[in-house]
């Protein structure tokens, strides 16, 4: 019936489409199904290029900070040691300084006694020569 409303409806009969074999018609799909995994493929290729190059510059940068950061870590090591004997050296050097205070103070108590031993050796009255060398 389809064929005589066709018909009768003016259209002209359908062709019948040529009878592809069935592994020519599997091999289209399967190129089909190829071409697009190798698309895909090759974009993810692409993202994962573009990703590696990403993380080779990272990977550099974070060498140059790990060395840059080595570097300043040995130069503080050597830095602590030099320093290491300080305490020790400022404890030395103070103890030193009070010695010399203490000494400068009793050399200037004995300046000091000496001092008014003069100005009473001035004052006293020398009339008499043998005082003044009794006095020496």
């Amino acid at each position: 019936m389809i064929l005589a409303t066709g018909i009768a409806g003016g259209c002209a009969p359908t062709r019948p489409l040529p009878a592809e074999e069935p592994l020519q018609a599997q091999l289209k799909v399967d190129l089909r199904k190829a071409a697009t995994a190798n698309a895909r493929l090759t974009e993810k290729s692409r993202l994962l290029e573009a990703r590696v190059k990403e993380l080779t510059a990272r990977e550099e940068q974070l060498s140059r900070a790990l060395h840059r950061v080595n570097f300043s870590n040995s130069q503080h090591k050597s830095q602590l040691k030099a320093l290491a004997s300080a305490p020790a050296m400022r404890d030395m050097y103070k103890s030193e300084c009070d010695e010399l205070r203490a000494r400068n103070a009793a050399l200037t108590k004995q300046a000091a006694l000496l001092q008014e031993r003069i100005i009473k050796l001035k004052a006293r009255p020398s009339d008499t020569p043998t005082a003044a060398a009794a006095t020496r």
